[in-house]
């Protein structure tokens, strides 16, 4: 069974790393997991920021929806 746990983010890239290495070290090799981040419009800069940090992660998955849909 593989886990999936999905980060919902906008313009917070710095608190998104942080929860994306909370979740890898909890998870560690023992837990079959996967990360998605969800960016929702983000600025640019932070959308940049995140998806590289994404992309040097394993399992981690970085999806960008290019303007803001949140409330």
């Amino acid at each position: 069974m593989i886990v999936s746990i999905i980060i919902p983010v906008h313009d917070r890239a710095g608190l998104a790393e942080q929860a994306i290495a909370s979740v890898a070290l909890c998870a560690g090799r023992a837990l079959s997991h996967e990360i998605i981040v969800v960016d929702d419009g983000s600025a640019p800069e932070e959308a940049r920021r995140l998806a590289k940090f994404c992309h040097c992660q394993p399992n981690c998955c970085y999806i960008r929806l290019k303007r803001n849909r949140g409330p």
